[in-house]
């Protein structure tokens, strides 16, 4: 299980921040809230019964897509009559325990994090620290995103920078989740801070990823324009977070 960190709750809710990831928009099957297809977790079933969580929308067959959100998915597990459609005939369906689904979605949502950033690195796309980044953002056109993430458990000082930094490129992605040690995990390092990410294909990626994973773990936010003039005017001890080092 993955520590959970004392950061703030979001400035800027995901639900607010949707013009750059891609997809057409589906339902959500508990809310009935429509909202772009890479910010939803895919559910199928399989050929014996077995609920299943399609994480990368490629499994054969039909599928229900859900908001990430703890409670969304404890409901679903609620609403067996939304499984039916999915259901070849004689087949009885198997889901596990709402606590047993979470863990498995933890962990599945921490790895598909960690490839996506593997592959970002393995493309030449990842840049690591608030000097890399502010290259990167140098570097970029308005036509090349640069997504920008702050692990949420940052030293004030630091996140601090890095905000100042981001204000001025409102063509950047600006995500904050997770903490240093698993965002330095997924780079291979023992701790990051911060990380970019250039080129189109991985900076979407990995902001959907990002964004789902604030939505499950309920820490985290998708800064806009807005948010970051409002994190910068915050009185310390509202916008800041506990020094860690």
């Amino acid at each position: 299980m993955t520590k959970k960190s004392k950061s703030r709750r979001p400035t800027q809710p995901p639900e607010a921040h949707t013009e750059s990831i891609d997809g057409p928009l589906r339902q959500c099957a508990v809310t009935r809230e429509r909202h772009p297809q890479g910010r939803l977790l895919r559910f199928v079933v399989d050929p014996v019964g077995r609920l299943t969580e399609d994480l990368n929308g490629k499994l054969p067959g039909r599928g229900i897509h859900v908001l990430p959100t703890r409670a969304n998915i404890t409901a679903l597990l609620k609403r067996r009559g939304l499984f039916a459609k999915l259901l070849a005939p004689g087949v009885e369906l198997q889901t596990p325990t709402a606590e047993e689904l979470l863990t498995r979605l933890e962990t599945a949502l921490l790895r598909r994090l960690s490839d996506g950033v593997g592959l970002a690195k393995r493309a030449g796309a990842l840049r690591l620290g608030l000097r890399e980044l502010e290259e990167a953002l140098t570097a970029s056109s308005p036509t090349q995103p640069v997504l920008t993430l702050l692990a949420a458990d940052t030293a004030r000082h630091t996140r601090e920078k890095w905000l100042r930094l981001v204000r001025h490129w409102p063509q950047s992605i600006r995500l904050e989740a997770s903490d240093r040690l698993t965002v330095g995990a997924a780079c291979g390092r023992a701790e990051v801070a911060v990380i970019a990410v250039i080129g189109a294909g991985p900076a979407r990626r990995i902001e959907a990823d990002v964004t789902r994973w604030i939505l499950f773990s309920g820490v985290g936010a998708v800064l806009d324009d807005e948010a970051v003039e409002a994190a910068l005017q915050a009185p310390r001890s509202e916008a800041s977070l506990p020094e860690t080092d």
